[in-house]
């Protein structure tokens, strides 16, 4: 990662203050998901997240962040740790796993190397606990996807992680890829 972004990059957890912004932003970001899984929704229209006070508060075994970019919102993370069964993926032989649940830029910070920031140090995290990571991304958005091949050949180039991607559904019946990331 470029230092430039790394020393004005800045991945911190939710504060009270942030709930309003990230609210907003949320809305945003299910706008932007719908449209790339070709169900588009009227811009005014409330899409419902279940869990965003979880993670808005940081409760339980859900965790948000928020992602400041020279004192700025740029985006946010929310993650969860969760158990290999649950996800189905028992053949891990992990007990739980860092799950990426959503991770947004706003339109204007993207193309910077902020992702691979993000990753990066959800994957230092994942590597403290010694436990996989794992993510899904539509199978449709290939920008998103050529993003997270990507990240996962360095994680395994750099950091000696072993990477998947697996083909799956949403509840929505939405074609998605999942990514997994664990130590070998």
């Amino acid at each position: 990662m470029e230092d430039h972004i790394r020393k004005v990059m800045d991945l911190r957890e939710v504060e009270p203050r942030d709930r309003t912004r990230l609210y907003y932003m949320l809305q945003a970001h299910l706008h932007e998901q719908a449209e790339i899984a070709g169900h588009p929704q009227a811009p005014t229209q409330e899409i419902p997240y279940p869990g965003f006070k979880d993670f808005a508060l940081n409760e339980g075994d859900r965790v948000g962040y928020i992602l400041e970019h020279e004192s700025e919102i740029a985006g946010f993370v929310f993650c969860r740790y969760q158990s290999a069964e649950e996800l189905e993926l028992s053949e891990l032989r992990a007990s739980r796993l860092l799950v990426l649940v959503e991770i947004y830029l706003s339109p204007g910070h993207r193309g910077e190397g902020i992702s691979q920031f993000v990753h990066e140090q959800m994957l230092e995290a994942a590597q403290r606990k010694r436990m996989p990571m794992t993510w899904t991304s539509l199978q449709a958005d290939r920008e998103a996807n050529r993003l997270y091949d990507r990240f996962c050949r360095w994680a395994a180039r750099t950091k000696g992680f072993k990477h998947q991607r697996l083909e799956t559904t949403d509840t929505d019946g939405n074609p998605r890829y999942r990514y997994v990331l664990r130590l070998q």
